[in-house]
């Protein structure tokens, strides 16, 4: 008998806390890997959402103080015009390199690993 109480409340908890946390999200959508945009509920893949209350909050000016501050990315942020691999920014995501990590600006590809650098570090937040 223990148990059930036990196992409804944790239940009711985990309801509360999910409508809780989809309230605040109801109008974020994802784009996905097949290009095809959906509630950030209906995505099986774990999503990470910056608000800009959020961005505001960090006092955030460019990218990089954004994404130092997001678990599980791990971005390098060097200065051009200098000709160094770590002139151009590279950002790994949940331990995906750079070549796997697709950088979009106002939806236009960035500079990739063959191309010309861009400096990251001047985008702002």
């Amino acid at each position: 008998m223990k148990k059930i109480i036990l196992l409804s409340t944790t239940t009711a908890f985990i309801l509360s806390t999910n409508a809780m946390s989809n309230s605040t999200l109801d109008g974020v959508y994802v784009t996905t890997a097949t290009k095809t945009e959906k509630s950030i509920d209906g995505v099986s893949a774990s999503v990470v959402v910056i608000t800009k209350e959020d961005i505001e909050k960090i006092s955030a000016t460019t990218l990089k103080d954004v994404l130092d501050k997001v678990p599980s990315i791990n971005s390098q942020f060097g200065r051009f015009p200098h000709a160094s691999a770590l002139s151009k920014g590279a950002i790994s995501i949940r331990g995906v390199g750079a070549n796997g990590t697709l950088i979009l600006l106002d939806g236009k590809r960035l500079s990739g690993e063959t191309e010309s650098p861009y400096e990251m570090s001047r985008i702002p937040a």
